[in-house]
């Protein structure tokens, strides 16, 4: 005959063996997640670090494949402005400097498999006027 105390312990029991399960699935999802994070931050610094000189020479538009991973690069330029000068001698202020500066935008689409993710960022090129 079992008695009350062993049924309790039983459910104790039972209760300890599915919470740990729980806890050991969740604990495996956010390592896998953190790795996917990872291996998405690797890939998007090597794919820009390779082509960060090139890819706005000419407004290109870059596709390739890094790893397991699929990408697509495309520049557009934003604006074109000579630099800013204030000239306290002549009272003259504005873009007349020496300087040609010009804002990129540059958009990255990374694909894995099913997955799509889509990163952008900005960045200035600066040329010297003669």
């Amino acid at each position: 005959m079992i008695t009350i105390e062993v049924l309790i312990a039983m459910l104790i029991l039972f209760l300890v063996i599915a919470m740990s399960f729980e806890q050991i699935k969740f604990f495996t999802n956010i390592v896998s997640k953190q790795r996917n994070f990872e291996d998405e931050y690797l890939v998007v610094s090597d794919i820009l670090q390779k082509n960060n000189l090139t890819i706005c020479k000419n407004n290109l538009q870059v596709q390739g494949r890094d790893g397991s991973y699929q990408y697509e690069l495309r520049c557009t330029k934003i604006e074109e402005l000579k630099n800013y000068v204030f000239d306290s001698v002549k009272m003259q202020a504005g873009n007349i400097g020496n300087r040609m500066v010009q804002l990129y935008k540059i958009e990255l689409n990374l694909k894995k498999n099913k997955r799509e993710k889509k990163y952008y960022y900005y960045v200035t090129r600066t040329k010297i006027l003669e």
